[in-house]
């Protein structure tokens, strides 16, 4: 026993993650060309595959994803923000771009922040969103886009190791304590092309109220079917995604709430191309804002590869 404990301790002495550090304040902003979200579209690098996902989806990869991101007013006197945390996996600096994709608009002509982030390390960032030194100075709701890319330059740098969560939170009514949801990075490609794709666990009903979202990284503008499951009954809905851009819908009023009110969405792309999209739904409770997301999940059946 005494041998495994010495043998352990030498291991994590060796790994890298030991020299992990943590940085309370938002990353350095860097010097560079200017940039757009379409610069960081337009090439991205393949995911590397670093851990037990498949497809290095939810791992450290060159480039990443926050489907939802929030900065605005909610019901019943809430205000939901975002505290961010993102790490550089690297022994070295890495220069990043970050795109914000704003709800509902184009955003292929956006500017793209570049900040530089220091050799393994974490940092956590409250406020995100809001105003100040290394935030992004965005309100309403939208995604974010976070490519690793060479210093001084927009090239992609497929070698980055990021990875990055959200929490999204608001005080209570009551002005007591706060309420909150977590929302992981993942590869952009992690879903992409003619897939079916669905979310569960969403909730409506006199004391749960939800949205769907819906995550368009493509240079063209893409329509959606989207099919939600309540009491029984099913409700079509068509729906128009702007070029690199996302939304997030509330659902309609009149679905039948039999039950306890959980439903079941499905999306359906209603074209055959391949690009890259993503899908989810949030559910918040009426009073206090408490809330909750869920990831949408590919039928493995479905996938079609192009």
């Amino acid at each position: 026993m005494k041998r495994f404990v010495i043998l352990t301790g030498a291991f994590v002495l060796a790994s890298p993650l030991f020299a992990e550090r943590i940085m309370h304040e938002a990353p350095a902003a860097a010097s560079g060309p200017p940039a757009t979200v379409a610069d960081m579209i337009a090439s991205q690098p393949a995911p590397r595959t670093l851990g037990a996902f498949p497809g290095g989806s939810y791992s450290f990869n060159p480039s990443i994803l926050v489907t939802v991101v929030i900065n605005a007013a909610g019901r019943n006197g809430t205000f939901f923000h975002t505290d961010y945390f993102i790490i550089n996996g690297r022994g070295v600096p890495q220069e990043i771009l970050v795109g914000f994709l704003a709800a509902g608009v184009t955003n292929a002509g956006a500017p793209a922040q570049r900040f530089t982030l220091n050799a393994n390390t974490a940092y956590a960032i409250d406020d995100y969103l809001g105003m100040g030194t290394g935030r992004l100075n965005q309100t309403g709701v939208g995604s974010l886009l976070i490519t690793a890319v060479f210093a001084g330059t927009n090239t992609p740098d497929g070698s980055g190791l990021l990875y990055g969560s959200a929490r999204i939170w608001t005080n209570q009514p009551s002005g007591a304590g706060t309420n909150s949801f977590s929302t992981w990075a993942l590869a952009p490609r992690t879903i992409h092309g003619d897939v079916n794709v669905i979310s569960v666990g969403g909730r409506q009903n006199a004391d749960f109220r939800s949205n769907y979202g819906l995550v368009n990284l493509d240079a063209f503008t893409r329509s959606f079917t989207v099919i939600i499951t309540s009491g029984g009954v099913n409700t079509t809905i068509s729906v128009n995604v702007p070029a690199v851009s996302m939304v997030q819908l509330a659902l309609p009023t009149t679905l039948p709430t039999g039950g306890n009110g959980y439903i079941v969405i499905q999306f359906f792309p209603n074209d055959n191309a391949d690009y890259n999209w993503n899908a989810f739904t949030t559910t918040a409770d009426n009073i206090t804002g408490d809330a909750y997301l869920s990831p949408g999940a590919v039928y493995p059946s479905a996938v079609l590869e192009y």
